[in-house]
């Protein structure tokens, strides 16, 4: 289920810190200018900041990665030095582990 943040802080902190924890969607207010008096204009983002917020997400996002457990290049040459072991199976909380397993 994808999970959002609805921002109503004075920063972009809160927002980048909920990536993080697996927010993908944000929901931030926008003016064009914080000085119109409008209610929501105290916790608004005007266009620089909106941009400078999108760039930290976004940098977020991308510092989380991907999970990806396969060799990599750089670890060729020295996977005979690696003291490893890899379940092939699905495990199960109590589950017992075998040799044939590993």
């Amino acid at each position: 289920m994808p999970v959002g943040l609805s921002d109503h802080t004075l920063s972009s902190t809160t927002a980048v810190a909920s990536v993080a924890m697996g927010a993908c969607v944000i929901e931030k207010h926008f003016t064009s200018d914080c000085s119109q008096g409008v209610a929501d204009d105290s916790f608004a983002l005007e266009p620089a900041e909106f941009k400078l917020l999108v760039e930290q997400v976004s940098e977020a996002w991308m510092a989380l990665g991907k999970i990806d457990y396969g060799q990599k290049s750089s670890e060729v040459s020295n996977i005979k030095f690696r003291r490893s072991l890899y379940y092939v199976q699905d495990i199960c909380k109590g589950d017992i582990i075998s040799v044939g397993d590993v």
